[in-house]
């Protein structure tokens, strides 16, 4: 039995990890869960994601490979759930860029008990009381991490205690969470299957490299990804410093447009760049004030040829 605990892994941070990029459900953003010194945030809403025509052309292909199929099944026992049906939603964010900052939530019906004794088999489990909750750590690969069940279904896990108990605090309304005007929460609403958003991007460090100059040049950005009609929605927004670099912005993203129209007029241009360029082609860039748009259009009849085409060139990327 322990043999078995130990193939399906007493990382609950890798099993989530798993479940993000395997399946998912989730609901819209709940700003409440977020705490109002966040710099950036991830969401996904499979919810709605669930039902597109994107999500039904990935899965039916995910489903077409074992190891797939394996971790699903791992998965479903480790957690006696149901996979993409019982994880609701995944968000992730931080008050600061850099290593060991992330805090992610998962809300997924799953057997709380099943996962809590699973993680106490853990030689570094430990569980330290905070107000009606518990912080827990354990073990992931010679590295600690800290995470608790806000509720049945909510789940917090960190690289940091004090990040988990931050959290909690936010979720009981002890500390402040984001407001619907925050700037995070600018791109966000129903029916937005995907949404990425960061505030004073400046101050982003990747390592020790030298800042991005493109970095440097924004205040705030968000990116979306929904449904609309009979299309797959991809928008962008940028808050430059001012409009004279949002006008450069507009004009660098028109060169990228050119060169990707370049690329796929070559001789031995791979169909997926092609068909790239042209929804590319069709994309807007707006700029209002300091504030550059983008919206790309992908009809959803094209996505079974995208992933196709991607899927293959992935696999020749492998062999060569």
């Amino acid at each position: 039995m322990r043999a078995w605990m130990k193939r399906v892994s007493l990382s609950c941070s890798a099993v989530v990890v798993g479940m993000f990029v395997s399946s998912a459900v989730a609901d819209p953003l709940d700003l409440t869960h977020v705490p109002a010194d966040s710099r950036w945030l991830v969401h996904v809403d499979m919810d709605t994601a669930g039902k597109s025509s994107a999500w039904k052309e990935i899965y039916s292909r995910l489903q077409q490979r074992p190891e797939f199929q394996a971790k699903v099944g791992e998965l479903e026992a480790a957690f006696k759930a149901r996979f993409p049906e019982d994880l609701h939603d995944v968000t992730l964010f931080g008050s600061k860029f850099g290593d060991n900052e992330a805090v992610l939530l998962v809300h997924a019906t799953v057997d709380r008990r099943q996962v809590e004794t699973l993680l106490s088999m853990s030689p570094s489990y430990s569980n330290t009381p905070h107000g009606d909750h518990a912080v827990l750590s354990w073990e992931d690969h010679g590295q600690t991490k800290y995470g608790g069940f806000f509720s049945d279904s909510l789940f917090i896990i960190a690289d940091n205690q004090d990040h988990v108990s931050a959290a909690f605090d936010v979720l009981d309304a002890k500390s402040a969470s984001l407001k619907s005007d925050a700037t995070l929460a600018k791109g966000s609403h129903a029916g937005v299957m995907v949404y990425v958003a960061g505030d004073e991007i400046a101050k982003l460090r990747q390592g020790n490299k030298a800042q991005s100059p493109l970095l440097a040049q924004m205040k705030a950005a968000w990116f979306s990804i929904s449904e609309e009609k009979e299309d797959t929605l991809v928008k962008v927004n940028v808050d430059a410093n001012d409009a004279a670099t949002a006008t450069k912005m507009q004009q660098a993203a028109e060169g990228m447009r050119a060169m990707l129209n370049l690329a796929a007029g070559a001789d031995d241009a791979k169909p997926i760049v092609q068909k790239i360029s042209d929804l590319v082609t069709q994309a807007t860039v707006v700029v209002k004030e300091s504030a550059v748009s983008v919206e790309m259009h992908v009809p959803n009849k094209q996505i079974p040829g995208l992933l196709d085409e991607a899927m293959a060139a992935g696999e020749a990327a492998k062999r060569r």
